[in-house]
């Protein structure tokens, strides 16, 4: 038999039950968020095509190589660069997930139509939209290291070279040290 226990000594319902954890819960990368009524083709577009990404290498010809070119229900209209994967494109514009995004990103769309992009169109990838402005962000940084005194003599003391930009270059610059946290 056991010794009667002080109720004010038992745990409550709450502390006996395991604690719960405020462990981040993954999104489906298959749920369509909401959209703004709105919201423009182009920024529908944009939040489609990171929707695509988060669908996997499956889905990063589409997400990554594609053009926005007008959503014209029941069509969404997109351009792809000469030779590009056409193969690819041709046996998944039909896919379910694919579709269901169309759909839900565009209202009355439900089906793509594939363009070659002309070679006069100076329209650009999510691809080489990034490329581009890697670049003009390396030629930022070049010109900033043959302007800055402070640089030049250390890379010309180090017989160095500042190459590349760093790929999360849109950061911010970190704040100078202050001489007490040198040391």
């Amino acid at each position: 038999m056991r010794p009667a226990e002080d109720p004010a000594e038992q745990p409550s319902v709450e502390a006996a039950s395991p604690a719960e954890e405020d462990e981040p819960v993954e999104a489906d990368p298959d749920a369509i968020p909401d959209i703004p009524e709105d919201w423009s083709d182009e920024q529908r577009f944009g939040a489609f095509r990171a929707w695509l990404e988060a669908g996997g290498p499956r889905y990063e010809v589409w997400a990554k190589d594609c053009i926005f070119v007008s959503a014209s229900p029941p069509v969404l209209r997109l351009e792809f660069p000469e030779g590009f994967r056409a193969n690819h494109v041709s046996a998944t514009n039909r896919d379910p997930r694919l579709l269901a995004g169309v759909q839900g990103f565009f209202p009355g769309c439900a089906s793509v139509s594939v363009l070659r992009r002309a070679e006069d169109s100076e329209r650009l990838t999510h691809r080489e939209t990034l490329a581009h402005e890697a670049a003009e962000a390396q030629r930022v940084l070049e010109e900033r290291i043959a302007q800055d005194t402070d640089i030049t003599t250390l890379v010309a003391y180090f017989d160095a070279a500042i190459r590349s930009v760093h790929r999360d270059y849109r950061a911010p610059t970190p704040p100078v040290l202050s001489p007490e946290e040198i040391d």
